[in-house]
């Protein structure tokens, strides 16, 4: 709860002196640490909770915000670590956050094929899901490939939303301006 509301440094104190930690006790720090901006520490812990914390190593809630940490940090490495033991140990594909969040790690780090794969990948998407994978294409200067994926969303008939029209049209004014 300490964690939650920002108040890390209880969160650790309690946490250090609880003698047995279960696996919603390891999420909730990791996912602290990662609200917190503390990349290294909450990527340490994550990988302390796999191996210490029964349970830990099948459960996703704390892989969004983990994953969202190395975006922001730019830890291309780190992400595809937790990304190949989430292949080897869970089945996350049908976990449409973690797939949104893998999608927009890679996208951030540059590898817009792995995106693209993770993406593809997915057993179902939302409106997140596309949007990640059209401002993707947009910000590696892919061309008019957003359009084609907003089509693509379109088509099946999933509505746009604020943030999918903010990526489109950011991506358009570098075309009008080569006319």
């Amino acid at each position: 709860m300490y964690a939650k509301v920002g108040l890390l440094d209880d969160a650790v104190r309690v946490f250090d002196e609880m003698p047995k930690r279960d696996a919603v006790v390891w999420n909730c720090m990791v996912t602290g640490y990662a609200r917190a901006g503390r990349a290294a520490k909450a990527l340490d812990l994550f990988r302390r909770g796999q191996v210490e914390a029964v349970n830990m190593a099948n459960d996703l809630r704390a892989m969004p915000n983990v994953l969202n940490v190395c975006a922001k940090e730019g830890e291309l490495m780190k992400g595809r670590e937790i990304h190949g033991r989430m292949v080897r140990f869970l089945a996350f594909d049908s976990d449409i956050a973690v797939g949104n969040a893998l999608v927009g790690m890679y996208a951030k780090c540059g590898r817009v094929d792995m995106a693209r794969a993770v993406f593809v990948g997915m057993k179902e998407e939302n409106v997140v899901s596309w949007s990640t994978l059209i401002s993707c294409y947009g910000v590696h200067g892919m061309g008019e490939e957003p359009l084609r994926i907003y089509e693509e969303m379109v088509s099946r008939v999933l509505k746009p939303n604020r943030i999918t029209f903010t990526s489109i049209l950011s991506k358009l004014q570098p075309l009008r301006a080569c006319e």
